[in-house]
């Protein structure tokens, strides 16, 4: 799977907001889970609405690791879903800190945390993590307004091709109430070697005629651009 085709969730249909939760299990016992005192864990009352965005993850926090080691890990899994269960595992994050029992906390948002809708929860798993899965859970915006993407183009600054990345947005984010992309050279190419090159999406809301862009400067490689039909 590319980085551009980051896990999806959020279809802009349906009304049911399942709240935001984090919980984590391991087998045999029930381990502590702790929300940060600034961030409640919201209860199923307390629904959040919004994709999943993780904000930040570290494994070892406890043992002076470097804050967000676990971030990238933990926002290809989990990203612009509703729902994400998340296995903290050294096989895919290693050992960052050799002999130190490592702790796990993971900062999230459901829907982006520019919107007024977003909302953010942090929560710590004690040590020793490795082994256990953390939930991340949002509500499901409602939405009838989605979006249909009328052309993309990586580069058009550079003078590249007109709608030269229409072919992958498209069958991304259509028929979605928000879609988050993310830019992607390996995927897409490079149209413009050397020049360091822009994106623009032009959409429309099933609900409107207006025509809507969404742009990210340059080098927009490897950055996310969200689409929005509120």
């Amino acid at each position: 799977m590319s980085v551009s085709k980051v896990a999806v969730a959020m279809r802009g249909l349906g009304g049911l907001l399942l709240g935001a939760l984090l919980t984590c299990g391991c087998s045999g016992s029930d381990p502590d889970v702790a929300g940060d005192a600034g961030s409640p864990v919201p209860s199923t009352q307390e629904a959040l609405e919004g994709p999943i965005d993780v904000i930040s993850a570290t494994y070892g926090t406890r043992c002076g690791v470097s804050r967000g080691n676990a971030t990238a890990s933990v926002a290809t899994d989990c990203d612009h879903r509703t729902n994400c269960s998340y296995l903290i595992s050294t096989d895919t994050l290693g050992d960052p800190a050799l002999g130190c029992a490592k702790d796990f906390d993971v900062d999230f948002a459901c829907g982006t945390v520019n919107t007024a809708n977003s909302g953010r929860v942090t929560i710590s798993v004690t040590q020793e993590a490795n082994g256990k899965t953390v939930s991340l859970s949002c509500g499901q915006v409602v939405s009838s307004h989605l979006i249909t993407v009328q052309d993309a183009t990586y580069g058009q600054n550079c003078g590249a091709p007109f709608n030269n990345a229409g072919w992958d947005v498209g069958p991304y984010c259509n028929g979605w109430g928000q879609c988050k992309y993310v830019v992607s050279s390996a995927n897409l190419g490079d149209p413009a070697h050397g020049c360091d090159k822009q994106f623009t999406v032009n959409y429309q809301c099933s609900d409107s005629t207006e025509l809507k862009t969404a742009t990210l400067a340059a080098e927009a490689d490897l950055q996310q651009i969200w689409l929005d039909c509120p």
